[in-house]
């Protein structure tokens, strides 16, 4: 990193680097001198130890020679996820040195034609005023963005704020926690290292230290905007609606910060996500009807204006400027001399044209060429000398845009350039969406024409919702679409028509979206720009001769309204066809249902035709392929399937997939779980007796003669009794385990794995003396001193009698032949089987994790705790069983199981009263052991012990009754 150069040279000054302290950048493979990097003598001993990689100042610096912000964060987030955020802020502070601030310091941006509004974030903000939510992009970088567009107009900062003010947050953290130590903000914000370790990272979001880091950059306060969705009782609604003033205040202007999430609609809490800049109107706000307009004075000169501004669009907003006092505000108005006349225009506004003085009264003139100049102006007064003029034109325009309802929708100026319009009405915008963006057909971008003095360029589509009278065959209409007036015929030109264009189809998808024009460099570019990844067709027909038939020689003026009575006939041609079958076009197929009689329609009032005529826009249109289209082609075949299907048809296979893969993964973890919770009973059961008859052992334990004994007893019995066959008993092995307390069994003759039986090794011991007791385990290693009166009991009660072993393993043996591990596994299969639905369903049905999760899990106890209800009964009524069925064997496993259970009792006694201090306490005082109310799957040993002792005093009185019988 930083040495002794040793025979290498400079970079910069091209000598020998031997003898001088230098360093090397890692990028550009050069040894530099210390001093030719300008490095202060701490920098370059830190660099000397530092394992990150140097990079000098010229490779700092990006292709503009500007230091480039976007590789010193992508450096930043390096070093954050190897752990070096202190070396990776120190190396950046290093690499800009010398580097000032590029932040305006002036007024803030205020929102012009040039930004978008929001929609979601006003839907949020509601009516703010003369505050509009600005357009930015959400990845990640939202807050960054918004600053950057609140102070300089777009979001060429960003970068720029985020590496500074990651910077800051390191350099001054106890300046902050300090500065909100009283207030709640750790309550709803992450801890400040956390925080500034995201900032560190690109695509990272922010949080409210990030915010106040941010103000001290920009020098600028940030008021912080938070909206109560959630209510005025959510946590965050009185912390984070508040003012981070920075460090050292550097402008008075304040940055308005809104909070606010990717879409309005949330079902449940509702969690911000996005940064959005709430920029003030322009005090010269377009009208409602124009929603880009700008004016250039040198476009329309003005004798009494030195500059030119735009139009309010209502009395409000000329009341605002007035109250605002704005001098610089002037507006081109239409001053009427008492020699014009006034003309009614086809869209309602009044056109004014001066009348040309001539000679009147009784003397008349007599010159020749005044004469031939008093006919040429009569001739055309109507309309060439007032047509020709631009600059009154665009005048005249500016008040029908004011009217509020123009075709004109935009004006844009920009200096040494004709002005441009825009064109377009809100039914064209909604066929577009309709038609063009839904694949229907092709938006059709004309060849542009020259006329009047400017160019004019047109969309156009094919209207398949009715087709021609005239037309034998299938042949649609075609109609204008938006339109677009302008000076030049370059790429920033079209980029301003196209710009607008996008902005009005934001909320729509256009992945459909099909242009078709000649092959003009510009507009394709232009369209290539702002329609990314778009299908393109080329060489298409123009609508140009209905451009030049509504020109016809006039003016500027006569062409915007001759254009809109030709829009406004189609349409109103439109409506008259598809409801009344009447005009120039039939409905198509997909919209003959609409139509109405003429008697019905007569009886409908005003509001009922608007709503059937709404039904019809929003109807359902019939697939087609996307060919040439224009004045004289359409569509040329059709699908066999219509476009509703083909959603239909594309939603049902995206969410088969879905189900399929969620029911894949559900399926595979149940098999899983049922394989791993029942193969040591099944497929591993030998391995798992091995396991519990060799835990810790070389060898294990042995039967003893006791045992052994019992057993072969035991087994007499049960083919005595026909009870048990002996290929059957020679399936049953019996081992002795050293943890467990009371006899058990694993697996049962009905399972084709087999079983065996498990017998405590107290069952090996004749006397206490046996019993050891500094290692007696009992679900836990407990050491028993020798000398108390629990012990001794205890060693008592462990020794068992003979008759007590035979009962236990009598026992036993008819307990494997239950079908208790068949009912496990299905009871088992049963409730993963419900698991698995319920999180099918959940997860095919609900979106989000925490409504899966909160409407998922109380199902999925109250079915677990029905299955848990059902074994535990089983298990109760299958020993039940079993102890209602010894008693037929003999009195001596009658008298068995009295001691048996009596031993235990008293077993259970002295391990509670040894047991009460410890952790883990099993037993009661009363001897029986502490049962679970949900897990309660035996019968209290107690219960067992007077059950036997009833039994064995039932057959010693049927034993004296047969004796003195007899």
């Amino acid at each position: 990193m930083a040495t002794l150069g040793n025979y290498f040279l400079c970079g910069i000054c091209r000598k020998n680097c031997g003898g001088y302290r230098a360093v090397y950048c890692e990028k550009c493979v050069k040894w530099l001198h210390k001093n030719c990097e300008q490095l202060s003598e701490l920098d370059f001993n830190f660099l000397r130890n530092c394992t990150l990689p140097y990079i000098c100042s010229s490779c700092c610096k990006n292709d503009l020679g500007a230091f480039d912000y976007d590789q010193s964060l992508s450096r930043l987030g390096s070093a954050i996820q190897s752990g070096c955020l202190e070396m990776g802020v120190r190396m950046e502070t290093i690499f800009m040195r010398g580097q000032h601030k590029r932040m305006p310091s002036g007024e803030g941006v205020r929102f012009n034609h040039t930004m978008s509004i929001d929609k979601v974030a006003s839907h949020l903000a509601g009516k703010t005023g003369d505050y509009v939510p600005a357009s930015v992009r959400g990845d990640g970088n939202g807050l960054f963005n918004a600053i950057s567009m609140a102070i300089q107009g777009d979001e060429k900062l960003a970068s720029e704020i985020r590496v500074r003010t990651c910077l800051e947050m390191y350099h001054h953290k106890s300046y902050y926690i300090n500065k909100h130590k009283v207030d709640c903000i750790d309550f709803v914000s992450p801890p400040y290292e956390e925080a500034a370790q995201e900032c560190g990272q690109n695509f990272h979001f922010s949080s409210c230290w990030t915010m106040h880091a941010a103000s001290s950059v920009v020098s600028r306060c940030i008021r912080s905007l938070y909206p109560a969705v959630n209510g005025i009782c959510d946590t965050s609604f009185p912390v984070l609606n508040c003012y981070f003033n920075p460090r050292a205040l550097g402008s008075k202007h304040t940055i308005s910060i809104l909070w606010s999430s990717e879409s309005k609609h949330s079902r449940g809490i509702w969690v911000p996500n996005r940064f959005v800049p709430m920029l003030p109107l322009s005090l010269r706000k377009p009208s409602q009807a124009s929603s880009k307009v700008s004016a250039s004075p040198s476009i329309l000169p003005h004798p009494t204006a030195k500059t030119t501004h735009t139009l309010p669009s209502s009395t409000e907003n000329t009341e605002r400027l007035l109250s605002l006092k704005d001098t610089s505000h002037s507006s081109h108005t239409p001053v009427k001399s008492d020699l014009s006349k006034q003309t009614d225009l086809a869209v309602g506004v009044k056109d004014c044209s001066d009348k040309h003085c001539r000679p009147s009264g009784k003397r008349r003139a007599t010159d020749n060429r005044q004469n031939e100049d008093t006919k040429r102006r009569r001739t055309e007064s109507d309309h060439v000398s007032q047509g020709h003029n631009l600059a009154d034109d665009m005048q005249k325009i500016y008040e029908l845009v004011e009217s509020g309802n123009s075709l004109v929708k935009s004006i844009i100026h920009e200096k040494g350039k004709a002005p441009g319009l825009v064109l377009y009405t809100d039914d064209q915008i909604d066929d577009i969406k309709a038609l063009c963006c839904n694949g229907q057909t092709v938006l059709g971008v004309s060849k542009p024409v020259h006329l009047c003095g400017v160019t004019v360029t047109t969309t156009y589509f094919t209207q398949i919702r009715v087709t021609r009278k005239s037309s034998r065959s299938n042949n649609h209409p075609v109609f204008l679409g938006p339109m677009f007036i302008h000076g030049d015929t370059d790429f920033e030109s079209y980029c301003q028509f196209f710009n607008h264009l996008t902005i009005k189809l934001f909320d729509t998808d256009k992945s459909k979206l099909v242009f078709s024009s000649h092959w003009d460099a510009s507009l394709v570019e232009a369209i290539s720009t702002f329609f990314p990844g778009l299908k393109h067709i080329k060489k298409q027909k123009s609508f140009n001769h209905v451009m030049k038939l509504a020109a016809d020689g006039k003016g500027l003026l006569h062409l915007v309204n001759s254009l809109y009575i030709t829009i406004r006939a189609q349409y109103a041609e439109l409506k008259r066809s598809i409801l009344l079958w009447v005009g120039e076009y039939y409905p198509a197929d997909t919209h003959k249902h609409f139509s109405s009689s003429h008697t019905l329609w007569v009886s409908m009032t005003r509001e009922e035709r608007d709503r059937h005529y709404k039904r019809w826009k929003r109807s359902r249109l019939t697939a087609a392929p996307v060919t040439q289209t224009g004045p004289n082609n359409t569509r040329t075949r059709r699908l066999d399937f219509s476009c509703c299907h083909c959603r239909k048809r594309l939603r049902k296979f995206v969410t088969n997939y879905n189900k399929a893969i969620i029911g894949s993964l559900l399926a595979a973890g149940s098999v899983t779980e049922l394989f791993g919770f029942f193969a040591p009973e099944t497929v591993f059961l030998q391995d798992y007796k091995n396991l519990l008859t060799f835990k810790e052992m070389e060898e294990p334990y042995p039967l003893g003669p006791k045992v052994e004994q019992a057993k072969k007893e035991v087994f007499q019995d049960l083919i005595c009794k026909g009870r048990f066959t002996q290929t059957q008993l020679d399936g049953i092995d019996v081992i002795i385990n050293a943890d467990m307390n009371d006899p058990f069994h694993k697996g049962n003759l009905h399972s084709k794995f087999g079983t065996f039986i498990g017998l405590p090794i107290a069952f090996v011991y004749n006397s206490p003396a046996e019993v050891p007791m500094d290692n007696y385990r009992i679900g836990q290693t407990i050491t028993i001193e020798d000398g108390t009166q629990e012990g001794a009991v205890l060693k008592k009660s462990i020794i068992l009698g003979k008759n007590a072993v035979k009962y236990a393993l009598l026992r036993e043996c008819l307990l494997t032949d239950s079908y208790d591990l068949q009912v496990k596994q299905g009871l088992m299969t049963l409730f993963v089987g419900g698991f698995c639905l319920v999180m099918y369903t959940a997860a095919t049905r609900l979106k989000r994790p925490a409504q899966i999760v909160f409407r998922a899990t109380p199902v999925i106890i109250l079915y677990g705790l029905l299955i848990l209800q059902i074994w535990c009964r089983y298990k109760r009524q299958r020993d039940s069983h079993v102890d209602q069925e010894i008693p037929s064997f003999g009195s001596e496993y009658v008298i068995g199981g009295a001691e048996y259970y009596t031993q235990v009792v008293k077993r259970n006694k002295a391990l509670h009263f040894i047991m009460k201090d410890l952790t883990k306490d099993n037993f009661t005082a009363q001897g029986n052991e502490r049962v679970n109310p949900v897990w309660n799957d035996r019968i209290r040993a107690t219960d067992k012990r007077d059950f036997y002792r009833q039994q064995a005093e039932k057959l010693t009185n049927e034993n004296k009754q047969e004796n003195s019988v007899c």
